[in-house]
């Protein structure tokens, strides 16, 4: 591993100072591949962020944040070679070739030929991450309250590549691309604390767009005898969206050792996508229906299809929360809450999500293809927002006469619509399982031994379960001897 880290730090005046980060770093992989000698799951990253902070005036101060970073993985995905020697032996033995024939790099229906390359052919494995942020805050003190005004934007670029044959072979190459950019803005109004009530109230705005390209790219494939036939798929996905919210907070101290705090947020969001999937064939001495029929029984295997959809949803919630805290004293606090929370939904971005797939067919009977593509999703394609219930009830508390602390917590969360990523068969789409339950106990302890000794013992125990999931998948279990 090497890292090189440092900051520098300076007063532009006595109300102002700034601070810029750097980060250098490269950690080897945790596996090495005996295929190439290369490491797996080594990282590289480097990023440099400016902070700015001080007050303009006696009642208004500024925090600015801005950065920037970047991150790689190395990999490998090779996993096997074929030994040729070996292989030629048994042929010679009279052993047919079958697959570990075809696998290899010079076999015999590899004739390593380079197409017009639409989408960056047999491009070798990419895991690389760039991502810029911006913050800006602002908190005036307005009488005994203090009024925050936080803004933000987020981009990243991720690129994603790799041939899933694990071979010495280049059939198949996958590639996905996203690029997301997002504004924020939030208000907010809190009030001091201490009295018999206090309060926080505000409003949030996020608007952001996530645009997706994607393509699968298939050359001369086994199932395909054809020498120097090159196809596959190219996916435009693009997903806007606009959410407001408005919450408000009311605590209410009712004793000196007790307090209750209700509240409450509203949300509403919406979704509209605009996407796109074509097939689309290389000039390899066929007709160019011949080579897209082609291209449509191959992705389709791969569970893909062309489609052309536009769509939209819209959704608002309300989400309540109570939370009671009782000091028994000045070593001993108790609390329980009970909220209610929700996980905006959307549609699936994946090309495997099955809408419009060779072998369905549109409302009039006919079968989708590279010819006629559905504007009407399946179900697969969107799915619904998520609902969570929570229950929460523990202490926290200082023992053996400051000497250390112990805290313990119990929750249990009821999720409805709950949105897993789920194994279709051919790759992982998101959907809605109907209910699941989570709860579990968490501990917490930290004890001062001597001025130089700590010792920390946390614990925790969980227990998650699918109470109602009907169109999950199926698992096969191995029977008990």
């Amino acid at each position: 591993m090497k890292k090189l880290e440092g900051a520098f730090n300076t007063d532009i005046s006595d109300n102002w100072s700034a601070r810029v980060s750097i980060l250098d770093q490269s950690t080897d992989g945790f596996m090495v591949n005996d295929y190439d000698g290369s490491d797996i799951g080594g990282i590289d990253k480097s990023g440099i962020r400016l902070a700015l902070n001080g007050s303009i005036s006696d009642n208004l101060s500024l925090d600015f944040k801005v950065e920037h970073n970047e991150s790689s993985v190395d990999d490998s995905i090779k996993q096997y070679e074929v030994d040729e020697e070996q292989l030629q032996k048994a042929l010679d033995a009279g052993y047919p070739g079958g697959l570990v024939n075809t696998l290899q790099y010079s076999g015999p229906i590899d004739t390593h030929s380079y197409y017009s390359d639409p989408t960056g052919q047999q491009k070798p494995w990419a895991d690389e991450l760039k991502s810029d942020t911006a913050v800006l805050r602002l908190d005036y003190r307005l009488g005994e309250n203090t009024v925050t005004s936080i803004t933000s934007y987020t981009d990243y670029i991720w690129e994603y590549s790799y041939e899933p044959t694990y071979s010495e072979q280049t059939w198949l190459a996958l590639k996905r691309d996203e690029d997301f950019n997002q504004i924020t803005q939030e208000f907010r109004v809190v009030s001091p604390v201490g009295e018999f009530f206090d309060y926080i109230a505000g409003v949030y705005f996020n608007k952001n767009t996530l645009t997706l390209t994607q393509s699968v790219d298939v050359y001369d494939f086994i199932s395909v005898p054809i020498p120097q036939a090159g196809f596959g798929l190219l996916s435009d996905f693009t997903q806007d969206t606009s959410s407001y919210a408005a919450f408000f907070s009311l605590g209410f101290q009712l004793s000196n050792k007790f307090k209750a705090t209700v509240g409450v947020r509203y949300d509403s969001e919406t979704k509209e996508v605009d996407t796109t999937q074509n097939t689309y064939t290389e000039d390899f001495g066929y007709p160019e229906s011949v080579g897209l029929g082609i291209a449509d029984s191959v992705v389709a295997s791969l569970g893909a299809g062309n489609l052309d959809l536009t769509d939209k949803r819209h959704k608002s919630n309300v989400s309540p929360g109570i939370n009671l805290t009782y000091q028994a004293s000045e070593d001993l606090m108790a609390y329980a809450s009970w909220k209610i929370g929700y996980k905006g939904g959307g549609f699936d971005g994946s090309l495997a999500n099955g809408s419009g797939i060779l072998g369905s067919i549109d409302e009039n009977g006919m079968p989708y293809n590279y010819a006629n593509l559905p504007t009407e999703p399946n179900d697969s394609f969107e799915f619904k927002e998520e609902k969570a219930t929570a229950y929460e009830l523990g202490f926290k508390s200082t023992i053996l006469d400051g000497i250390g602390r112990f805290n313990m917590a119990y929750y249990h969360t009821i999720y409805k619509d709950q949105q897993v990523s789920t194994w279709n068969g051919n790759a992982y789409i998101v959907n809605n399982a109907s209910e699941a339950e989570i709860q579990g106990v968490e501990i917490e302890s930290i004890f001062i031994l001597t001025d130089s000794l700590t010792l920390v013992a946390n614990g925790a125990w969980s227990d998650f379960e699918f109470s109602d999931y009907k169109k999950g998948p199926a698992y096969c279990m191995a029977a008990k001897n």
